[in-house]
């Protein structure tokens, strides 16, 4: 068990020490038994995740107190609701637990009284996360009540993120361009941890053409790029829900953006045999947390969740080519040829801030999808030096 740890105090805003004097007379401060972030694991492999901790009163004066309270609940900000000017559409609560301490009492004043709360998080239960459509947060509210009926509030936010427990595995791929002779060949990993650096393998190969002549494609540009898939459903209070006629799809929508991107080094190693010349680029890009902006903290595993919303993510790597041809014996004696293509290879992927690598092999299997090969038509020059 992880020793106790701060969290936080929060006092009372200026704001609110105008309304009473009450309000200066009582602090709260925040203390977890369990480390944070919550780690929310597999579904498969725990039934939740517990939460225990604290909520300390420190009494200055003495306080006549009705009652006092702790909540948790799940906070959905909808960006896009169905109803703009309702802050019910953009706002809904989920109570997940609350427990209440105090039935009437007497708090004497320089006194700290310490209220304990736990519960378990299912571990369907979606982590915290920021997307361009919705925010998830988990929010602990503490409420006193005095005698005389005044309210004094405080807020704290916990942190939940799910873990990954899959062994990672290199993903190598291979796939032929339609309507070009070439062989595409990408080893990637599949699972992208923030914190960490990922190397990505790529080649393209091609048969040997006539005799002493062989065929090399040199790369005019590459980017890579990780590109975020969001849907999520519009919000919208009950009361709109009754007046809303549309189609129950209206209410959902999507939204796809780029969350990291780069240009490694034009650094080919060209290769040849008999049957074939092959060209290799290989680089590393990340570490991505170092990369994404704040505002897009949606940076989390797919695994099952309680909530309408879905998030997937796919690498991108852009080859603009220039084909070439050479004489075998004389490798550095290149002319142009008439053909220039971009191409765009897409693979899905799994990012998440935190893996297991040593668990059982037959969790291993992640349903992996071929990347999509797409030719797109150049307008670049055949042949750039």
């Amino acid at each position: 068990m992880v020793s106790l740890e701060y969290v936080s105090k929060l006092l009372p805003s200026k704001g609110l020490r105008k309304l009473g004097p009450n309000r200066t007379n009582v602090s709260i401060q925040w203390k977890l038994q369990t480390s944070m972030p919550l780690i929310l694991e597999s579904s498969a492999l725990s039934t939740g995740t517990p939460l225990i901790g604290e909520a300390i009163l420190d009494a200055r004066k003495d306080l006549d107190v009705k009652s006092f309270s702790v909540t948790l609940r799940l906070h959905h900000h909808y960006k896009k609701p169905l109803r703009t000017n309702c802050p019910d559409c953009a706002h809904h609560y989920v109570q997940l637990q609350k427990w209440t301490f105090i039935d009437r009492r007497i708090m004497p004043a320089n006194g700290k009284y310490p209220f304990i709360f736990t519960t378990r998080l299912d571990n369907d239960t979606p982590p915290s996360l920021t997307t361009p459509l919705l925010d998830l947060t988990y929010e602990l509210s503490a409420e006193l009540i005095l005698a005389t009926g005044e309210p004094i509030t405080w807020n704290q936010n916990i942190e939940v993120k799910r873990s990954l427990y899959r062994p990672q595995v290199l993903r190598e791929s291979s796939m032929r361009i339609s309507g070009t002779p070439l062989n595409a060949r990408l080893s990637s990993e599949q699972i992208i941890r923030l914190d960490k650096k990922v190397k990505v393998d790529f080649s393209l190969s091609k048969p040997r053409h006539g005799k002493g002549e062989i065929y090399a494609w040199e790369a005019i540009g590459v980017e890579w790029r990780l590109e975020e898939h969001v849907e999520a459903p519009r919000g919208i209070c009950a009361r709109h829900a009754e007046q809303e006629e549309s189609e129950p799809t209206i209410r959902r929508h999507s939204v796809s953006h780029i969350i990291a991107k780069g240009r490694p080094h034009n650094e080919w190693r060209a290769s040849q045999s008999d049957q074939e010349t092959t060209s290799t680029l290989s680089f590393e890009y990340g570490p991505i947390a170092t990369m994404v902006a704040k505002r897009n903290k949606s940076c989390v595993c797919e695994e099952a969740s309680n909530t309408a919303l879905k998030i997937s993510h796919d690498f991108v790597l852009e080859v603009s080519l220039s084909a070439v041809t050479m004489p075998s014996d004389k490798a550095d004696n290149t002319a142009a040829s008439n053909s220039s293509r971009k191409i765009r290879i897409r693979r899905p992927v799994i990012l998440t801030e935190r893996q297991d690598d040593a668990f059982d092999d037959t969790f291993e299997n992640l349903g992996e999808t071929l990347p999509v090969y797409t030719r797109t038509e150049s307008d670049l020059p055949a042949y750039v030096v």
